[in-house]
């Protein structure tokens, strides 16, 4: 019988964050806004969680654009490593399980390599990469009991959030030329897979580094 639980999502409003609260229906999911809860003013963060009182608190927010970090690189470590890091850090003094959503860019410096394992050490290029990559770090000194999930491009037909899968068909269905990138070779993930596995990590209690 899976023991039912209060997990936070930060970043309930993003296509994964959206999907995963539509998973996790059994459980009892909350899923702050940004005008509810700004993750910049920490204090009001820590105030949330000890208000809510969360078993879980699932981190999926921050800067996940690539060519947004590269021209914001203070905000995208701030988003993607600082804030999960005091969160992760707040919720260990609680004994509440963090969950850090991550992605296959911290391995984006490797070169003729398309298969990685957690095992693999992470080579980051990008500020993006290396801002996810810290926060990863950061996270697991928090409390080595806390999780990583590394997500490659999600996808999925989804008409309120767009993603590469909606944006091809509308560019197609409108004879538009498809603009792509031509030296990447990637395998996208339906968003409702994902949502399931990590569904599986929670149910199961799972911690440590994991790859979608």
């Amino acid at each position: 019988m899976i023991k039912k639980q209060k997990i936070l999502i930060l970043g309930g409003s993003g296509f994964l964050g959206a999907t995963l609260i539509s998973h996790l229906a059994h459980q009892t999911v909350i899923a702050p806004s940004h005008n509810e809860i700004d993750l910049l003013d920490i204090n009001r963060v820590y105030k949330y969680i000890e208000h809510t009182q969360p078993d879980i608190i699932l981190y999926s927010a921050g800067i996940t654009k690539i060519d947004l970090a590269e021209s914001n690189n203070e905000l995208a470590f701030l988003l993607n490593a600082t804030v999960p890091e005091q969160i992760a850090s707040f919720a260990s003094k609680s004994n509440i399980q963090f969950i850090y959503i991550s992605t296959d860019a911290v391995f984006d410096g490797y070169n003729r390599k398309f298969i990685f394992s957690e095992t693999d050490a992470p080579k980051a290029k990008s500020i993006y990469g290396k801002s996810k990559l810290k926060g990863e770090e950061l996270v697991l000194l928090a409390n080595a009991d806390n999780t990583v999930i590394r997500l490659i491009t999600l996808f999925g037909i989804d008409n309120t959030h767009k993603n590469f899968i909606t944006r091809i068909l509308k560019d197609l269905q409108q004879k538009k030329s498809i603009l792509g990138i031509t030296d990447q070779i990637q395998n996208p993930l339906l968003v409702n897979i994902a949502t399931e596995a990590i569904a599986y990590i929670i149910n199961k209690q799972l911690t440590g580094i994991f790859h979608l």
